[in-house]
Protein backbone atom coordinates (compact mmCIF):
# COMPACT_ATOMS: atom_id res chain seq x y z
CA UNK A 1 0.00 0.00 0.00
CA UNK A 2 1.21 3.51 -0.79
CA UNK A 3 1.69 5.66 2.28
CA UNK A 4 2.00 8.88 0.27
CA UNK A 5 -0.88 10.69 -1.42
CA UNK A 6 -0.06 9.29 -4.86
CA UNK A 7 -2.71 7.72 -7.05
CA UNK A 8 -2.43 5.69 -10.27
CA UNK A 9 -2.15 7.88 -13.36
CA UNK A 10 -5.49 8.06 -15.18
CA UNK A 11 -5.93 6.28 -18.47
CA UNK A 12 -6.50 8.33 -21.63
CA UNK A 13 -10.11 7.12 -21.56
CA UNK A 14 -10.55 8.41 -17.99
CA UNK A 15 -9.07 11.76 -19.01
CA UNK A 16 -11.47 12.04 -21.96
CA UNK A 17 -14.45 10.99 -19.84
CA UNK A 18 -13.65 13.64 -17.21
CA UNK A 19 -13.79 16.43 -19.80
CA UNK A 20 -16.54 18.97 -19.21
CA UNK A 21 -17.14 19.51 -22.95
CA UNK A 22 -16.96 17.57 -26.18
CA UNK A 23 -14.07 19.72 -27.41
CA UNK A 24 -12.00 18.93 -24.32
CA UNK A 25 -12.09 21.10 -21.23
CA UNK A 26 -11.10 20.20 -17.70
CA UNK A 27 -11.51 22.05 -14.45
CA UNK A 28 -8.47 23.19 -12.50
CA UNK A 29 -9.66 21.00 -9.61
CA UNK A 30 -9.74 17.87 -11.81
CA UNK A 31 -6.28 18.59 -13.20
CA UNK A 32 -4.88 19.10 -9.67
CA UNK A 33 -6.20 15.61 -8.77
CA UNK A 34 -3.99 14.25 -11.55
CA UNK A 35 -0.99 16.35 -10.49
CA UNK A 36 -1.31 18.78 -13.41
CA UNK A 37 -0.90 22.50 -12.59
CA UNK A 38 -3.21 25.22 -13.88
CA UNK A 39 -3.01 26.33 -16.62
CA UNK A 40 -2.03 22.93 -17.93
CA UNK A 41 1.34 22.88 -19.69
CA UNK A 42 1.65 21.82 -23.31
CA UNK A 43 1.66 18.03 -23.67
CA UNK A 44 0.06 17.28 -20.28
CA UNK A 45 -2.32 14.64 -21.71
CA UNK A 46 0.51 12.82 -23.46
CA UNK A 47 2.51 12.87 -20.23
CA UNK A 48 -0.43 11.38 -18.28
CA UNK A 49 -0.87 8.70 -20.97
CA UNK A 50 2.85 7.87 -20.75
CA UNK A 51 2.66 7.59 -16.96
CA UNK A 52 -0.44 5.40 -17.19
CA UNK A 53 1.21 3.10 -19.76
CA UNK A 54 4.31 2.69 -17.57
CA UNK A 55 2.28 2.19 -14.38
CA UNK A 56 3.59 5.34 -12.70
CA UNK A 57 1.65 7.14 -10.02
CA UNK A 58 0.79 10.82 -9.83
CA UNK A 59 0.67 13.02 -6.75
CA UNK A 60 -2.43 15.24 -6.56
CA UNK A 61 -1.64 18.89 -6.02
CA UNK A 62 -3.13 20.72 -3.06
CA UNK A 63 -4.66 24.14 -3.60
CA UNK A 64 -2.04 25.55 -1.28
CA UNK A 65 0.65 24.11 -3.61
CA UNK A 66 -0.59 26.14 -6.56
CA UNK A 67 -2.37 29.08 -4.91
CA UNK A 68 0.63 31.43 -4.87
CA UNK A 69 1.39 30.79 -8.55
CA UNK A 70 -2.30 31.15 -9.43
CA UNK A 71 -2.61 34.47 -7.58
CA UNK A 72 0.59 35.78 -9.19
CA UNK A 73 -0.80 34.94 -12.65
CA UNK A 74 -4.11 36.66 -11.88
CA UNK A 75 -2.28 39.77 -10.66
CA UNK A 76 -0.13 39.86 -13.81
CA UNK A 77 -3.24 39.45 -15.99
CA UNK A 78 -5.02 42.30 -14.19
CA UNK A 79 -2.01 44.60 -14.56
CA UNK A 80 -1.68 43.75 -18.25
CA UNK A 81 -5.38 44.51 -18.76
CA UNK A 82 -5.00 47.87 -17.03
CA UNK A 83 -2.01 48.75 -19.21
CA UNK A 84 -3.92 47.84 -22.37
CA UNK A 85 -6.92 49.90 -21.28
CA UNK A 86 -4.72 52.88 -20.40
CA UNK A 87 -2.75 52.86 -23.65
CA UNK A 88 -4.87 51.38 -26.44
CA UNK A 89 -3.09 51.05 -29.74
CA UNK A 90 -5.12 51.68 -32.87
CA UNK A 91 -5.63 48.45 -34.75
CA UNK A 92 -5.82 50.17 -38.12
CA UNK A 93 -6.22 53.59 -39.64
CA UNK A 94 -9.80 54.67 -40.25
CA UNK A 95 -10.91 54.57 -43.86
CA UNK A 96 -10.45 57.85 -45.74
CA UNK A 97 -13.46 60.17 -45.75
CA UNK A 98 -15.25 60.38 -49.08
CA UNK A 99 -17.54 63.08 -50.34
CA UNK A 100 -21.16 61.97 -50.63
CA UNK A 101 -22.22 60.98 -54.11
CA UNK A 102 -25.17 63.08 -55.20
CA UNK A 103 -26.92 62.22 -58.39
CA UNK A 104 -27.07 65.25 -60.74
CA UNK A 105 -30.68 64.47 -61.79
CA UNK A 106 -32.04 64.81 -58.23
CA UNK A 107 -32.75 68.41 -57.30
CA UNK A 108 -31.47 69.62 -53.97
CA UNK A 109 -34.17 70.25 -51.38
CA UNK A 110 -35.06 73.88 -51.00
CA UNK A 111 -35.15 74.99 -47.39
CA UNK A 112 -36.35 78.49 -46.78
CA UNK A 113 -36.15 80.02 -43.33
CA UNK A 114 -38.11 83.20 -44.01
CA UNK A 115 -40.69 82.56 -41.32
CA UNK A 116 -39.76 83.53 -37.78
CA UNK A 117 -39.28 80.81 -35.21
CA UNK A 118 -41.85 80.65 -32.43
CA UNK A 119 -40.88 79.60 -28.90
CA UNK A 120 -42.93 76.88 -27.21
CA UNK A 121 -42.47 76.14 -23.52
CA UNK A 122 -42.30 72.45 -22.59
CA UNK A 123 -43.73 70.92 -19.40
CA UNK A 124 -40.17 70.39 -18.16
CA UNK A 125 -39.57 74.14 -18.33
CA UNK A 126 -37.38 74.08 -21.44
CA UNK A 127 -38.08 75.99 -24.62
CA UNK A 128 -38.40 74.55 -28.12
CA UNK A 129 -38.22 76.85 -31.11
CA UNK A 130 -40.52 75.87 -33.97
CA UNK A 131 -40.41 77.39 -37.44
CA UNK A 132 -43.44 77.30 -39.73
CA UNK A 133 -42.35 75.92 -43.11
CA UNK A 134 -45.64 76.64 -44.80
CA UNK A 135 -46.17 72.95 -45.48
CA UNK A 136 -49.20 71.15 -44.06
CA UNK A 137 -48.24 69.08 -41.00
CA UNK A 138 -47.49 65.42 -41.63
CA UNK A 139 -49.72 63.32 -39.34
CA UNK A 140 -47.05 60.57 -39.28
CA UNK A 141 -44.31 62.97 -38.19
CA UNK A 142 -44.26 63.82 -34.47
CA UNK A 143 -43.53 67.38 -33.39
CA UNK A 144 -39.86 68.09 -32.65
CA UNK A 145 -40.40 68.47 -28.89
CA UNK A 146 -41.57 64.88 -28.42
Amino acid sequence: MHEDRSVPAPSPEEVTAASTSASGAWTAKQLRQWGVPWPPPKGWRQELARKHASGERVVPLRWSDVEADHMARRKADREASREEAADPEPTSAPPPMRDPVISPDVPAPAVVFDAPATPHTCRSGGTVWVRDTGQPPDPEDPPPWL
